[in-house]
């Protein structure tokens, strides 16, 4: 393979690998998650988010599918009362904007290997070597991107005991059935906690 299309390669994936978001956790140290078999979905209050995107019914349905569905491929039992359950689920979800903001110039320098070269001077060595820089611009640009929270709350006390998270570029398809799901899955991979 050539240096070049190696170096691109390595690069992309370094980018991708920089994209890749990760779940976070946060535990209530006194909860106990050994005995927790039933659930039921509690819905979520109202959220003050600008964005129709995010902020609709439909995602609330698909955030309530995906929940049970994981729940229940994991061992879970659905209840439709809360009364029924040992904890609740629900969610929330959190819109931002990022800014990227690149350097406008960007300046480099750079060196070559000097050599000896004695065809053209016999007897005597003269020194040969490479000298340049370079320059590049940058730009500044923002997205957003939203936070979609899990969180499972204790149905007897109505503590929160377990919060999960994982942020993603907001776009028509992040918030799909299918991505929902996967995000959801991905989500309560870490629940309960081990």
């Amino acid at each position: 393979m050539k240096p070049i299309r190696l170096f691109s390669l390595l690069t992309l994936l370094l980018v991708l690998a920089g994209c890749a978001s990760t779940v976070g956790v946060e535990i209530e140290r006194n909860a106990s998650f050994s005995n927790l078999n039933r659930f039921a979905w509690l819905p979520p209050g109202r959220q003050p988010i600008k964005n129709p995107i995010i902020n609709s019914g439909i995602i609330t349905q698909r955030v309530k599918r995906a929940s049970i569905e994981v729940l229940q491929n994991r061992g879970f039992s659905y209840r439709k009362k809360p009364a029924q359950a040992q904890f609740l689920i629900t969610y929330h979800i959190i819109s931002h904007r990022e800014f990227v903001n690149n350097q406008p110039f960007f300046p480099g320098v750079g060196f070559g290997f000097p050599y000896y070269d004695d065809y053209f001077y016999p007897g005597a060595a003269m020194m040969v070597g490479g000298f340049g820089f370079g320059y590049g611009y940058g730009n500044a640009y923002s997205y957003r991107k939203a936070d979609l929270i899990l969180d499972i709350i204790s149905a007897k006390n109505r503590h929160l005991i377990w919060r999960g998270w994982e942020s993603q570029i907001v776009t028509r398809s992040n918030f799909s059935m299918r991505a929902i799901y996967h995000l959801v899955n991905h989500i309560l991979q870490h629940f309960p906690p081990r």
